[in-house]
């Protein structure tokens, strides 16, 4: 499972089945979504940095991070300068499935976010059996 920047000095040079790997395997690794209670509403909310630790799709691609990235988008945190432009899409479309997807979608949809992608899926191969 990765971590919260884990990924961040390193993104620029990442390919899109690099970014994509690491990103599977943290989400299923991982296998929840982070969460976090918004101080402003009190709802729960996805979050780059969550609770136990817990870290969402983008969050290991952050190169510098701050408790004021939290509620702003992936194109937003690059345009802070907390992130590499690199990957921009692929990034946000993680992002999306971590935030929006059911978890037991996941697979699913990871596996067709590398089709539209053009990314080969034996990443995924590692996890067939537990998350179909």
């Amino acid at each position: 499972m990765a971590k919260l920047g884990q990924y961040g000095e390193a993104l620029e040079q990442m390919t899109e089945q690099k970014v994509f790997d690491v990103t599977v395997r943290h989400l299923l690794e991982q296998g929840e979504q982070s969460l976090t209670t918004s101080c402003e509403e009190g709802q729960t909310i996805c979050a780059y940095s969550g609770t136990d630790g817990l870290c969402c799709a983008a969050a290991p691609f952050i190169r510098n991070y701050s408790a004021d990235l939290e509620m702003e988008t992936w194109k937003q945190v690059v345009g802070m300068g907390a992130a590499s432009s690199a990957n921009m899409d692929l990034i946000l479309t993680l992002q999306r499935l971590h935030d929006a997807k059911q978890i037991e979608k996941w697979y699913s949809c990871l596996s067709s976010v590398a089709e539209v992608f053009k990314l080969n899926t034996k990443i995924l191969e590692e996890y067939s059996s537990v998350s179909k």
